[in-house]
């Protein structure tokens, strides 16, 4: 743990330009490899996540990175915790089912993995939602969407209203 938080301190996160001057986040200066959200990587996520000398580095660095400007995080702990002043909390939700089904399909595996995989996943739930630091919860201001059913368009489409809904209030 302790040699994880010394590399989260020495690692140097920034914002850069993807293909289309799309922002995407960088990593010691280059793009965040598409490994990290590889089975191998998220397996994993839960263990480090544990570890108080890498979560209040990293909290510390996506704070910095989202700091004077709009930004789009995803985290189990960034409404709660990261940032808790945001304008807009959106915590996404599904059925343990759709959420299995749904990693399976990502990563190209076949559906007869799916009981291992909800148990692996409702496991990594409870892991994450009884830790001592940070644990996984629902801000209370947040928006929560339930996405069992939806397409991904159909949820990109409920979260844009929702924004626009903060930016039009602030306007007023």
């Amino acid at each position: 743990a302790t040699q994880l938080g010394s590399l989260a301190a020495t690692t140097v996160f920034s914002w850069g330009r993807g293909q289309g001057q799309i922002p995407e986040l960088y990593m010691d200066g280059s793009p965040l490899p598409a490994a990290i959200r590889s089975l191998e990587v998220t397996s994993q996520v839960s263990l480090v996540a544990s570890y108080e000398e890498v979560r209040s580095v990293l909290r510390q660095k996506q704070r910095d990175l989202g700091r004077g400007q709009g930004v789009i995080m995803d985290g189990r702990d960034i409404g709660t915790t990261v940032m808790p002043v945001a304008a807009l909390k959106v915590f996404l939700t599904a059925s343990l089912q759709e959420r299995a089904e749904r990693r399976l399909r990502e990563f190209g595996h076949d559906i007869s993995l799916l009981p291992q995989k909800m148990q692996e996943m409702a496991e990594r739930d409870r892991k994450d939602s009884s830790r001592q630091h940070s644990p996984l919860s629902i801000a209370a201001d947040a928006i929560v969407i339930d996405t069992t059913g939806l397409s991904l368009s159909e949820v990109v489409d409920l979260v844009i209203k929702h924004a626009e809904a903060v930016c039009h209030s602030k306007e007023e």
